[in-house]
């Protein structure tokens, strides 16, 4: 999570047993910027992160990586572009790690429009690429992704100008064939869209305002 150290919000990492006893809580960071919305993931002996942290100007893509006993700590900031990015996720599949987030396509986030972004790096942290995946003039928040066999499909909600649709995508492991669908167009804007794939179906969720209500939508559909 992250915790204010009475200036500036600092990652934090907690660990304890599976019956509830032996909490232990470290704060991993403690430089003089502000950090947000960590993401966590085990594999193996290790832990990976992700995070957004300010550069004192914009907000920057950051991961760490510890073994999973709490020592040899180690953080890396990914980008450098003077954009913000916001929510980033991850997902850790074999040997590499599959990421996206929302960035800004100006320096000026009120006049910019948010854009979906991926990127992938070895598990070592070697390799980092990242790739813009959208440039059409409307907001883009919150891409959700998963790895399902030689494919990674995303979720995200988009703005069609009035209201926010569900929007997914589904592209090659390699980065290839990066293929985005518009899935909604009701007049009732969509939030928070996840998503999970079980065998051959892709299952998601999201909630819409309704005006004096805010109902919870599901769909289905097969794994292209």
């Amino acid at each position: 999570w992250n915790e204010s150290d009475g200036k500036y919000r600092q990652i934090f990492t907690a660990e304890m047993n599976i019956d509830g006893t032996g909490w232990k809580a470290t704060q991993q960071t403690s430089s003089p910027f502000d950090k947000f919305e960590p993401q966590l993931q085990v594999a193996g002996e290790k832990t990976y992160l992700v995070w957004r942290e300010l550069d004192g100007a914009h907000f920057q893509i950051w991961t760490g990586l510890m073994n999973r006993d709490g020592t040899a700590w180690q953080a890396v900031k990914r980008t450098n572009s003077p954009y913000d990015k916001h929510n980033p996720q991850f997902q850790i599949n074999g040997e590499r790690i599959y990421f996206s987030w929302h960035e800004a396509d100006g320096p000026d986030w009120r006049k910019a429009k948010y854009q979906i972004w991926t990127a992938e790096m070895n598990v070592n942290g070697k390799g980092w690429q990242a790739t813009q995946r959208t440039a059409s003039p409307f907001d883009k928040y919150t891409p959700q992704l998963q790895v399902s066999g030689d494919k990674i499909n995303y979720v995200w909600e988009q703005s069609d100008g009035i209201h926010r649709q569900i929007w997914t995508a589904v592209m090659n492991r390699d980065g290839t064939g990066w293929k985005a669908e518009k899935r909604t167009k009701s007049s009732f804007g969509k939030y928070d869209p996840q998503f999970q794939i079980v065998g051959a179906k892709i299952y998601y969720v999201w909630h819409e305002d309704h005006g004096q209500t805010e109902p919870i939508w599901v769909a289905e559909e097969s794994v292209k």
